[in-house]
């Protein structure tokens, strides 16, 4: 199972910090334990533009220590520290 699981996904690296992001949809993302270390603006915006890479009902795992930063980004809480994204 996991030769086929690794074949069924695309793995990317991508700098956070540029002004856009040129990447295809994502159905799932992890970003753990990064945005602790942006100033608040910082790690705001870099969240949503994170969010808009993600299709409707796409996952994002944040660190346990993190959360959406209090935003009203239309995410919905699955377990602790894992989001979905609402329909839009």
């Amino acid at each position: 199972m996991k030769d086929r699981l690794h074949q069924l996904c695309r793995f990317e690296q991508l700098n956070l910090l540029s002004p856009v992001y040129r990447h295809r949809r994502f159905q799932i993302v992890f970003i753990r334990n990064v945005l602790m270390y942006f100033k608040r603006s910082v790690a705001e915006e870099t969240l949503a533009k994170i969010l808009q890479q993600l299709s409707d009902g796409a996952y994002l795992f944040l660190g346990e220590s993190e959360d959406p930063l209090g935003l009203k980004l239309g995410l919905h809480p699955i377990a602790r520290s894992v989001y979905q994204v609402a329909k839009r």
